[in-house]
Order: structure tokens, then C-alpha cells, then sequence
């Protein structure tokens, strides 16, 4: 081989040790906050497995625009995962309308139908007045007028309430708020970093 090719070769070499160091040096490592928070459990609705490895629970509200961002993200999560994660919905209402949605999914979920109405509320947000919810019952199957009779009743108000308190002893103080066996973690999370905070939880 001549001496051309063998530095040839090597500045080849180089550019691509560069190249591979300057990538791993780019890349930012999950932190692990410093604390880790008790939640209380309840009846609460959760997608994924008794026996989970991970557990993520979510203090959310349907009048969130930065929730709405978040529920795509954590309804493929618990599907990829589903056999290693454990998702838990609370209701943590701060809007205008946010108490009756919160009803509005607890009376869903009466009919064993809580996360198709989450679905519903949160992807067509802003897009509905809050008289037109029992219709969005019934668009999911829902019984009309046992959703109506839970609804008026406030059958669920002092479970929501029990949510918010709770969000409010952990001191969260906007939505989404989301702690990963335990550890905690304010506002929206874009879909690449969820996938990465639950890949490091896993191993």
C-alpha cells in the first residue's frame, strides 16, 4: 500500500472519529431531578400494565392547550409500551370549563368509556360548547341519559377535587405535570424527549 493511500486512509479515519465524538458530545443525557414525590393512589384511570416497570402519572386538564399537545405522545407510549408502563390520568382543572370536562370523562368512564371521551375532549378542544357534552357522550357509545344523570348530579366532584388537592401538596402549579416513578416533570414534553425520559426509567 502506498504512503498516499495509508494517509489517505487515516484523515479519513479522523474525520470520522470527529464526526462520531462531536455527535455523542451533542447529545443530551435525561436528568433525574432530585427529588422523588409520593403520589397517593386512587381510582384512577390508567392505561398499560398492573405490574409495571415504569409508572407515569399525569395531572392534566382538557381545557389545556399544552395538554392537548401531550395526549397524542402518551396514547402511543402506553401502546408501545404496554407491557412495561403504567399510565395514570388525574384531573388537575384550572380553565374556565376544565371542572364540567373533568365530569364529563368521570361519567364517561361510568360507562367504562373514559378514555375515548379523553380522546375526544382533548382533540376537539375549543371546538365544542359545553352544552353539546352529552351528545359527545353519545358519539362514543355513551347511555345519553345515565351520562346526563351522572353529569347534573357532580357524581365525581369530590374524587376531582381529591385530584387537585393532591396536585396541589405535590406543589404543581400548571399542566401537564408528569412524574416518572415518582420524579417529576413540569409542562409539555415534546415526543422525542418523552421517548427518551422512558427509555431511561426502563433500563
Amino acid at each position: 500500500m502506498s504512503k498516499k493511500i495509508i494517509i489517505l486512509l487515516a484523515i479519513i479515519i479522523l474525520v470520522i472519529l470527529g464526526a462520531v465524538i462531536a455527535h455523542l458530545s451533542g447529545q443530551k443525557k435525561v436528568t433525574t431531578p432530585a427529588q422523588i414525590y409520593q403520589i397517593p393512589e386512587r381510582n384512577d384511570y390508567f392505561l398499560g400494565t398492573t405490574t409495571p416497570r415504569l409508572t407515569v402519572v399525569e395531572f392534566s386538564d382538557f381545557d389545556c392547550l399544552h395538554c392537548q399537545n401531550s395526549y397524542t405522545t402518551l396514547r402511543e407510549v402506553g401502546i408501545k409500551y404496554k407491557n412495561s408502563i403504567k399510565i395514570i390520568f388525574k384531573d388537575f382543572p384550572l380553565h374556565a370549563n376544565s371542572l364540567d370536562l373533568a365530569m364529563t370523562g368521570r361519567c364517561a368512564g361510568e360507562q367504562d368509556l373514559f378514555w375515548p371521551m379523553h380522546d375526544k375532549l382533548f382533540s376537539l378542544q375549543g371546538q365544542f360548547a359545553t352544552s353539546s357534552l352529552p351528545d359527545l357522550a353519545m358519539q362514543i357509545g355513551a347511555d345519553k341519559n345515565k351520562f346526563i344523570n351522572c353529569f347534573n348530579s357532580k357524581k365525581y366532584l369530590n374524587e376531582i377535587k381529591l385530584d387537585y388537592a393532591d396536585g396541589q401538596d405535590l406543589g404543581i402549579t400548571g399542566t401537564p405535570t408528569f412524574f416518572f416513578n415518582g420524579y417529576k416533570y413540569a409542562g409539555e414534553i415534546p415526543a422525542d424527549k418523552f421517548e427518551e425520559i422512558v427509555q431511561h426509567f426502563l433500563k
